[in-house]
């Protein structure tokens, strides 16, 4: 069925017919942003001498990248994780300073990274003075209006740098539409190693946030219009795109892109390893009452998927349901609405400290030698390895920044063994000392996985990585493997840019 909506056309059928029902060329993103078409606005160009730290120096790969950022006010670093996007961002913002082009340097970046970026500032660029404020204050009133009072008092012109840019991709969230209408500067840069999350809607706001003449759209309903088209059981999700030569024509020459081997030839390799195990009897019969109550429904409201994926996800990771619990609440889930009480019964389900998924982590933790990070998504997790690793500590929410750098320091130092870290805590971490990590649980979050694998392999580790991750058969880690793939596949796009 195909219908209008708001000018868009709006598909409920397989991408693979979409083009033959409507007309409408579906068009392979991959192909059309590997050119290198396309030119800065002319009102955008920017000329400047490249002036270097003294005491860190760019490399060949950076200097090429700084060269190319330094001739336009506006200018998205997407460089890998560890590629030194700090230094070079630095370097372009101090040489505009030291010419007069800029009186004022302003970071916006998240809370857990701003006093890595005053004391890297220090180092590479002693005299040089940078205002830096929490990204995620932007998404709360009153310590925006804090923020917003500070950053108007400046006069001049303002360099302005957001660094994970990708935390404003949402354009439904509080705080991408207030940083673009907040924060306006006459040269930015946008810093991230995965500028695509979703889909390539999440191009809209990053590229907004420096100017809506790039994408030259004046809100996301027209970009959506464009260069989107839109399908699947609620007509909402993005299956294909359309106009992207025009897309990539745009963009091009407003980025810089930079992996790891064309800035460190030399870096070992990165090894990942899948580790498979089984669930319980009791874990399968949960997951599959859960999954015979999904496939009731053709569509299911996105705040029920993201419950009773939580709840999918936790029964593999070790929460496991007694005798009783399945008997009580899974053999009789019945319908949505019907049966609210017993999907909210789920959520009671305890954590099994001796569970199937914790048996195989500890056999593979005993037979890894050296130091190793484990990454995890639930609390409950986060103790139980706690526990069984004396020898550890943990990094999560509920520790302060001040005792999580203790923590790292001991950890560079070889006095802790392990270091258990939430996975929704992933940047900052320079942590090369180690060559080892374990996911003990995975995410559906191409970003937040990659840069948590990416605190060992950077610039500066001299050992090959690896990266294991358990996995357990017939679960929902098998779809979380699928839909990061295709994560992989789309953002891929931009390693020829």
């Amino acid at each position: 069925m195909i219908k209008e909506k708001k000018d868009s056309i709006i598909a409920t059928l397989a991408v693979f017919k979409f083009e033959d029902i409507t007309g409408v060329k579906v068009e392979p993103l991959t192909t059309q942003f590997a050119s290198l078409d396309g030119c800065i606005l002319t009102h955008h160009v920017s000329l400047c001498e490249i002036v270097e730290s003294e005491t860190f120096p760019l490399l060949p790969a950076q200097q090429i990248r700084v060269k190319a950022a330094i001739k336009s006010k506006y200018m998205a670093f997407l460089c890998e994780a560890g590629t030194g996007k700090t230094l070079m961002s630095l370097t372009v913002a101090y040489s505009r300073w030291v010419a007069g082009a800029v009186q004022h340097v302003v970071i916006l970046c998240p809370a857990s990274l701003q006093k890595q970026w005053r004391e890297l500032s220090k180092s590479y660029f002693p005299d040089l003075n940078i205002d830096v404020f929490s990204i995620h204050s932007a998404s709360y009133d009153d310590s925006l209006q804090r923020i917003k009072k500070a950053y108007k008092s400046k006069s001049g012109n303002i360099q302005l740098i957001v660094d994970e840019v990708h935390l404003c991709r949402n354009q439904s969230a509080k705080r991408s539409r207030n940083i673009e209408k907040s924060f306006n500067a006459e040269y930015c840069m946008i810093l991230t190693g995965f500028p695509i999350e979703r889909n390539a809607g999440d191009l809209f706001y990053q590229f907004g946030i420096m100017s809506r003449e790039i994408i030259g759209c004046e809100n996301y309903g027209q970009f959506q219009s464009k260069f989107l088209l839109l399908g699947g059981d609620d007509g909402e999700s993005v299956v294909a795109y359309k106009n992207t030569k025009e897309l990539a024509e745009r963009i091009n020459p407003y980025i810089v892109r930079l992996t790891k081997k064309e800035v460190a030839p030399d870096l070992p390799e990165k090894h990942i390893h899948e580790v498979y195990f089984d669930m319980s009897e009791n874990q399968l019969n949960g997951y599959r009452a859960i999954n015979g109550l999904i496939g009731q429904y053709k569509f299911l409201p996105k705040e029920k998927q993201y419950q009773l994926g939580t709840f999918s996800q936790k029964l593999a990771s070790g929460y496991v349901p007694s005798d009783d619990e399945i008997k009580s609440i899974f053999s009789n889930l019945g319908k949505l609405g019907e049966g609210a009480d017993n999907v909210s019964r789920i959520a009671s389900i305890r954590f099994d400290v001796d569970n199937n998924r914790i048996k195989a982590f500890e056999k593979l933790v005993n037979d890894i030698d050296g130091q190793c990070i484990i990454w995890c998504n639930f609390t409950d997790e986060i103790n139980a390895i706690h526990k069984l690793l004396p020898a550890s500590a943990v990094i999560n929410g509920e520790i302060d920044l001040k005792q999580r750098g203790k923590d790292i320091d001991n950890f560079k130092q070889g006095k802790i063994k392990y270091l258990i870290i939430s996975v929704a805590i992933n940047e900052g971490f320079n942590l090369q000392c180690c060559n080892n990590s374990v996911f003990y649980s995975d995410n559906y979050s191409r970003t937040k996985c990659e840069n948590a694998a990416d605190r060992i392999h950077r610039i500066g580790q001299d050992k090959q990585c690896h990266i294991w991750k358990l996995i357990a058969r017939g679960s929902l880690d098998e779809r979380i493997k699928k839909v990061r793939n295709r994560k992989d596949r789309i953002c891929n796009i931009f390693n020829d840019v």
